[in-house]
């Protein structure tokens, strides 16, 4: 299951795997170079994003408090996690 054992595919998961893909991973389809975080330098990737970003840290600690994907798919309503993107600005660039 993608590497990851615990996660239980639902329509929610599906779409949610999926639409990072467009922003973390194009790179791969078109040649590029990986996409960086601009303000923590290191690549740009859906854990980033949900977790690790500290340019986002303010915003999320609005919405969840949690370590890791699995506690963010254990422990975040799934209704959460579109708000937050939205609220960080990346919902439309996905």
């Amino acid at each position: 299951m993608l590497g990851y054992p615990w996660l239980t595919i639902t329509p929610f998961t599906t779409v949610f795997v999926i639409l990072p893909l467009n922003l973390t991973h194009s790179y791969l389809l078109n040649r590029e170079d990986q996409p960086e975080c601009v303000g923590y330098a290191c690549p740009l990737t859906v854990q980033h994003i949900m977790i690790n970003c500290v340019e986002f840290a303010y915003i999320r600690s609005r919405f969840f408090d949690v370590r890791d994907m699995k506690d963010l798919f254990d422990s975040v309503t799934p209704s959460t996690i579109p708000l937050y993107v939205k609220a960080i600005g990346l919902f439309f660039k996905m």
